[in-house]
């Protein structure tokens, strides 16, 4: 399978000024295991990216409680880099 990600959306990755991230679903039908590795070279490494293992596209159908913690854990991160 190919990714097949909406790629008009990577290009503006590496312009983001803001945090980035992306939750990828380990079993979606729209993106391969390629996934993560694409988002974070589009990024040049800024987009935390975190594979959902178990999951289909719908990473917060199949799982919510891992979804909202993977969520809280990218939020915490970003609070415990800010300069201070």
């Amino acid at each position: 399978m190919t990714i097949n990600l909406a790629f008009e959306l990577l290009d503006a990755l590496k312009d983001y000024r803001c945090h980035t991230a992306a939750i990828v679903a380990e079993h979606s039908h729209l993106a391969d295991e390629t996934a993560s590795d694409v988002i974070g070279a589009a990024s040049q490494g800024r987009t935390v990216v975190l594979p959902m293992p178990g999951t289909t596209h719908y990473p917060p159908i199949d799982s919510p409680l891992a979804f909202v913690s993977a969520i809280k854990g990218i939020v915490l991160s970003w609070i415990a880099a800010r300069p201070r």
